[in-house]
Parts: C-alpha cells; sequence; structure tokens
C-alpha cells in the first residue's frame, strides 16, 4: 500500500490524477479539494496542488484558480 487511505478515497485520488493529466495536456490546471488529512497529503505527494476548505482561506483559493 502506497498511502494510508480508504479505497473510496483512493478512487478519488486516482481519478483526480487521470484528469490533472488530461489538463495539463490542453494548458490547465487542477486544484484538489478535500478536508481529510491523509486524503490531501496522498494527494500533494502525487504532485497534486491542494486546497482545504476547513483550514485554508478564500484569499488561498482564489490565488490558486
Amino acid at each position: 500500500m502506497k498511502y494510508s487511505i480508504n479505497a473510496t478515497d483512493a478512487l478519488v485520488l486516482r481519478s483526480s490524477l487521470d484528469a490533472a493529466a488530461l489538463l495539463r495536456d490542453v494548458g490547465n490546471g487542477l486544484v484538489f479539494v478535500a478536508s481529510d488529512l491523509r486524503l490531501l497529503q496522498a494527494a500533494q505527494a502525487e504532485g497534486q496542488t491542494t486546497f482545504n476548505p476547513a483550514t485554508d482561506s478564500q484569499k488561498q483559493i482564489d490565488l490558486l484558480i
């Protein structure tokens, strides 16, 4: 096991990685939004830009999008 996340979170992460790759191909990005810390850590480890609505500010998301 690469990350300590449940099966549903693994599916969400895999889908996000696939979508991010497609978006990168056309010059766009993706922001991974979640409040689950383990899922956020896994997404960050995979190179995703992340936003946690429980702890991050509106200003931070404005800078990302």
